[in-house]
């Protein structure tokens, strides 16, 4: 019976006939795992074959345990991984076919576990991973994927690494790659290796291996959607990862986000404790101006004359331990903990800048203006960075572990450069409002710098512009409604915006339009030509020499003198008188430079002395 595959049934049937056929069957196919197909088949002759197709497969079901909770240890405590409480996700995430959660844990040197918050929308889950604190060898990521009621593909992907902060462990990992857990005990594939430079899949670990020389230092994530999952089902894949990272003074935390689908997904800060400020005994808020901006840093100095006038360091410092994007022009609360005992690497400082923003405007610094919707407003806090903060008073080394210095940068919005001096031209154009700039920043974030070569104009919703002119030599001012370069005098322009509840916060510079005059100096040669008949005759030479003076724009009196031009005295020659001879024939051309003084020249004559009648005859006749 063994050899029997198949039954016949050739007598023929009356019309009308049901009959049931059942045939005992045993499987004695494969049994490692691997799907053995068969086919039974109907056959009709005169009819289309109708077939069934069977496909046998072993299950081996896997356990697959609940998500561990995340760690809820308080920032008070230094521990091996910090939930952000404002931001911990703890529920699975929905989608149109099931819900997952993807999660890191890691063992602590105290060998307690310690795990993430899950991923979740709009980066929604953050978590410090403290790298003093766990074993980095016992890193791994987590992701659950339970299917619902239909046989599809997931439509997610598991990113567990950068090759940069987190590479994938290969040490950790079987010879077949990356598995698929299956609770019900199926087989799927994972779809797909991905590597970071190119995004690239590979469709096996050993492809991948061939590829990349043995290393998956490359190796970034698997794509789930390959394989259609059973309906019900539960999918595991656990990753063991380690960290790679360098800190430093300069670099004090790195951030890796781990997707599993556009917009969603977990943020990790790689970092370490950089102080506990139950050690600190004293804040001190030091007042620095804005000097300069150079690749990779901003210059400032410190402003002793504000410095007795910044108030307490502790009732102006607010501390989040997490990164925070905070509109500075929001005023809400700031933080639940405004100052944690334990600061990370990742902390961000924030200074209470509400009255700070008075003491700068009285000693004439300008106030940061701030863009909400289009409307300029006051900017209540500031947000430092991570990096060192200031090191020195006033040029002075601080000794003292238990004080901690904050270098207050108020950056100002609107920077200006220095006054500006012209000379009045009356053919001058009209004065570049902007040309008063030198950088604006983006109101909502301090970073975005506008240098005055990519400014076109002023935004006209923040900044108002105004002018004062006062004449020169005068004393007093008059408004004006603009910079008048053909004009010489001093323009006072005010760069201000006036906010809902009429405070005015304003910085100005001036423009000094020197006035221009040319000059003359007249310088005289006098000829008094003394006739015989006893009048005179005088004859005036005069050069004109001419200088630029630049007029001082405020007192109207010369402020420098260009060069004295040259200029000639013709040549003069002396009339003739019949019978009379002049003792100055000719008085000779001459330069004159403004070394030269005023000159007199007479001219006399003498009568000519007569011939005698002995003189006449005697004339060219020798004996």
């Amino acid at each position: 019976m063994s050899a029997m595959n198949a039954l016949k049934i050739g007598n023929n049937l009356k019309a009308g006939t049901n009959f049931t056929l059942t045939a005992p069957l045993k499987y004695i196919g494969r049994t490692d795992g691997e799907k053995q197909f068969n086919n039974i088949q109907v056959v009709d002759y005169g009819h289309p074959n109708a077939n069934m197709g069977f496909g046998f497969v072993e299950l081996h079901p896997e356990k697959i345990d609940t998500p561990e909770a995340p760690t809820t240890d308080k920032e008070s405590v230094t521990t091996g991984i910090y939930n952000n409480p404002l931001a911990t996700a703890t529920d699975w995430y929905k989608t149109e076919h099931g819900e997952y959660v993807a999660y890191y844990t890691a063992k602590g040197r105290d060998g307690k576990t310690y795990v993430t918050g899950y991923v979740a929308a709009n980066g929604k889950s953050e978590s410090i991973i403290n790298v003093d604190q766990i074993d980095l060898n016992t890193l791994e990521y987590h992701m659950i994927y339970r299917n619902g009621d239909e046989e599809v593909a997931a439509g997610i992907s598991a990113s567990f690494a950068d090759g940069k902060t987190l590479v994938v462990d290969a040490s950790r990992i079987g010879a077949d790659g990356i598995r698929l857990k299956s609770q019900q005990g199926w087989s799927y594939n994972n779809g797909g290796y991905r590597e970071n430079t190119s995004g690239r899949l590979y469709w096996s670990w050993e492809d991948f291996l061939k590829n990349h020389n043995g290393s998956v230092d490359n190796l970034v994530g698997i794509n789930m959607n390959a394989a259609a999952f059973k309906p019900g089902d539960t999918i595991e894949v656990v990753v063991p990862v380690k960290y790679i990272g360098k800190l430093s003074d300069r670099v004090q935390s790195l951030e890796f986000k781990s997707e599993a689908r556009k917009d969603v997904s977990v943020k990790l800060y790689f970092t370490t404790v950089r102080m506990d400020l139950s050690q600190i005994k004293q804040v001190i808020l030091l007042p620095a101006e804005f000097i300069s901006e150079e690749p990779g840093q901003s210059n400032w100095k410190y402003v002793k004359e504000i410095a007795p006038d910044m108030p307490n360091g502790w009732d102006a410092v607010k501390i989040s331990n997490f990164p925070v994007y905070k509109g500075v022009f929001n005023t809400d609360p700031l933080l639940i903990s405004e100052l944690p005992t334990v600061i990370y690497g990742t902390a961000q400082y924030f200074v209470d800048l509400q009255e700070i923003q008075k003491i700068f405007t009285q000693h004439g610094y300008t106030v940061k203006f701030a863009n909400n919707n289009g409307q300029a407003q006051q900017m209540p806090f500031y947000a430092y960075s991570t990096l060192p903060l200031a090191k020195f008073i006033d040029g002075k080394p601080i000794d003292s572990s238990s004080i901690w210095t904050i270098q207050v940068q108020a950056v100002p919005a609107l920077i200006l450069n220095k006054d500006q001096y012209y000379r009045a031209d009356p053919n001058a154009g009209a004065w570049d409002t902007t040309s008063m700039i030198d950088a604006i920043y983006g109101a909502d974030d301090p970073g975005a710098r506008k240098s005055r070569e990519e400014l076109d104009q002023l935004p006209k919703t923040d900044v108002n512009i105004s002018y004062e002119y006062q004449a020169p030599g005068a004393t007093t001012t008059v408004k004006a409604d603009k910079v008048d370069l053909t004009k010489a005098g001093v323009y006072t322009v005010t760069y201000s915006h006036t906010y809902a509840d009429g405070v005015v916060v304003s910085d100005s510079r001036k423009v000094y339009v020197d006035d221009v005059k040319q000059e003359t100096k007249d310088i005289t040669r006098t000829i008094i030509v003394h006739a015989p008949n006893g009048t005179d005759q005088t004859v005036t030479q005069k050069a004109t020499l001419t200088r630029e003076v630049i007029l001082d724009a405020t007192t109207g009196q010369i402020k420098s003198a260009g060069k004295w031009s040259t200029a000639k005295w013709e040549t003069y020659s002396a009339p003739d008188f019949k019978g009379y001879t002049p003792d100055v024939v000719q008085v000779e051309e001459a330069t004159v430079t403004k070394d030269t003084q005023d000159t007199t020249v007479e001219i006399n004559y003498a009568a000519n002395k007569p011939t005698t009648p002995e003189q006449n005859n005697d004339q060219g006749q020798k004996p």
